[in-house]
């Protein structure tokens, strides 16, 4: 199993200027360092919680098809399933029919299942990387990405800008505890 993802959310859950609130700093020669604060802290977080806060599009990759109905995709919340396609082995794409299969929305991690009296195309597979499902996941915009983890973000970015030196002897800086709360109050499991 492969995961990429295939279309970067456009936006960031945090502005620069909330940022800039939550640390406390009134001007602007910073602002290009506090963008990829803001960046980094999305990513990192979003690595710990195991969970997609804008929306974007992943394509993962499998070698073969699963051994029940489900396909389990990572990173919730889910939104849709744009496609699902396969490559057998003379290297021939085809795609199967959206109306074969479910998407649910609501299970987390989002799911994939086959309708009833369906089954996966019984075809040989090319070897590696035979199977590509591309979907969309992510709360939706800035304003859509719940409270808290927008307020971890923040605590993250400011923490990356209060302790942007090296570290050296005597002065390591742990990540605030008020993070690993919010982290861990809403990670998504399995993945």
């Amino acid at each position: 199993m492969k995961l990429s993802v295939y279309t970067a959310p456009t936006v960031e859950p945090v502005t620069l200027q909330e940022l800039k609130n939550q640390a406390r700093i009134d001007d602007n020669t910073d602002d290009s360092g506090l963008a990829l604060y803001i960046k980094t802290a999305r990513e990192t977080y979003e690595l710990m919680t195991r969970r997609a806060l804008c929306t974007r599009t992943y394509e993962l990759t499998l070698d073969n098809w699963p051994g029940g109905r489900r396909i389990r995709l990572p990173h919730p919340p889910l939104a849709s399933v744009t496609s699902i396609s396969y490559t057998d082995e003379d290297g021939a794409v085809a795609t199967i029919d959206s109306g074969d299969y479910l998407v649910s929305t609501v299970t987390e991690p989002g799911e994939i299942v086959l309708r009833n009296g369906v089954s996966w195309p019984a075809v040989v597979l090319q070897e590696v990387d035979a199977i590509t499902i591309r979907y969309v996941a992510g709360y939706g915009g800035a304003d859509d990405v719940p409270a808290g983890h927008r307020l971890a973000i923040r605590l993250l970015a400011a923490h990356y800008y209060e302790n942007r030196e090296a570290t050296g002897i005597g002065n390591v800086s742990e990540i605030p505890l008020g993070l690993a709360q919010l982290r861990d109050i809403d990670r998504a499991g399995w993945f």
